[in-house]
């Protein structure tokens, strides 16, 4: 971490946010319905001290769609780097199979096809396979939590301004159907907007 950020991160916070993150890979599994697995998938910077080529990397177990119930149409599309032929999406630790062919290939993709073929009734809603891997599995296991404890999802209601108080951030404003509504905060606002996948300009900076 150390070298990642270059020294321009305190140390007291590298430790805490090292510290904790254990703690909250375990706080999610026991509150909500994300399970994840480790698999070995190198870090993003190995030319710095201290990285590893895997197993520091946590991805969300596959769940089928199907549960979502209507909720699925909200869950958006898994992004187009990670679907195989246009229809099924695959966990990192399938990518060595996928990539070394030979027998293991053969079973792996055989099974997802048989799956495929013989769901008819998902074959009926949209062309894509209903086993949900990576960030969609994510985010349709959250969905699922939301769900679980009678939590309303907003869609297309954008926040457009962080409301704050003697430096903290305490709520926020959402337009929702033309209005704009004050949402209070007790405890904070996650901001959870993605990464950089839709900034071309970054991918090329970061991920050459």
């Amino acid at each position: 971490l150390e070298g990642v950020t270059g020294g321009a991160v305190p140390r007291k916070k590298l430790e805490a946010y090292a510290y904790n993150a254990r703690r909250m890979v375990e706080f999610l599994e026991g509150k909500s319905r994300v399970r994840y697995v480790a698999v070995k998938f190198p870090d993003y910077c190995m030319n710095v001290d201290g990285a590893v080529d895997g197993w520091r990397t946590y991805e969300p177990l596959p769940m089928w769609a199907g549960s979502l119930g209507d909720s699925y149409r909200y869950i958006g599309k898994p992004h187009p780097t990670v679907v195989m032929f246009g229809r099924f999406t695959w966990m990192l630790n399938e990518i060595p199979i996928l990539l070394g062919r030979g027998l293991p290939f053969l079973w792996l993709v055989g099974r997802f096809g048989l799956q495929y073929v013989l769901d008819l009734p998902w074959r009926m809603k949209t062309k894509l396979s209903r086993r949900l891997t990576g960030g969609i599995a994510l985010i349709a296991r959250l969905k699922l939590s939301l769900d679980d404890r009678n939590i309303p999802l907003w869609i297309g209601a954008p926040m457009k301004e962080l409301l704050t108080s003697d430096g903290s951030v305490d709520g926020a404003v959402i337009e929702r159907s033309g209005e704009r509504i004050v949402v209070e905060a007790r405890r904070g606002v996650i901001l959870a907007s993605g990464g950089i996948d839709h900034a071309v300009d970054l991918r090329k900076k970061y991920l050459p």
